[in-house]
C-alpha cells in the first residue's frame, strides 16, 4: 500500500503544469512516500496523486529566494490543504503516512507525518533522522 513520487525536474515539472518555479535554486527535487494505513492505500494513492497540485502552486507564488524556514512552511501548508481535499474526497475514512523532502539548491527541507520518518543517509556515515514519526 505505499506509492512513492519522485519529481527529479520541479522548475520543468511546474513549466508544464502552468506553476513556473524560476526562484527556485537549482538543482530542485521532489521526493516523498505515502503509506496507505488499515491495509488500504486509498488515502495514498489519493495524496500521491495529488500533493504536487498543492505543492508546485504555492511555490510559484513566490518571485525571490526562499529562506529555509519558507520551504518548511511550504510544505505545512501543502499537507494543511492536501488534508483537507483528502477529506472530501471518496477516501475520506482511510489514512496514510507521509514522508517528504524537497531538495532545493543544497538545502533539504523535511515532513512527515503519521508513522513516517525521514531519514538522511550518506556513504561511510550513520543514518540521522530529520523528522519524527
Amino acid at each position: 500500500d505505499d506509492v512513492q513520487v519522485v519529481l527529479q525536474d520541479l522548475p520543468k515539472t511546474g513549466f508544464l503544469l502552468k506553476s513556473p518555479l524560476v526562484f527556485l535554486d537549482k538543482p530542485a527535487a521532489f521526493f516523498a512516500v505515502f503509506d496507505g494505513l488499515r491495509d488500504n492505500g486509498a488515502a495514498a494513492d489519493f495524496c500521491a496523486r495529488n500533493f504536487h497540485k498543492h505543492l508546485l502552486p504555492r511555490l510559484s507564488l513566490r518571485h525571490t529566494a526562499w529562506e529555509d524556514f519558507e520551504l518548511a512552511d511550504v510544505l505545512s501548508e501543502t499537507f494543511s490543504a492536501l488534508d483537507k481535499a483528502l477529506l472530501s474526497s471518496q477516501a475520506q475514512y482511510e489514512g496514510c503516512s507521509v514522508a517528504v523532502a524537497l531538495l532545493v539548491g543544497n538545502r533539504v527541507a523535511t515532513a512527515a507525518i503519521g508513522g513516517a520518518s525521514v531519514l538522511l543517509v550518506r556513504k561511510g556515515e550513520e543514518p540521522r533522522q530529520l523528522t519524527t514519526p
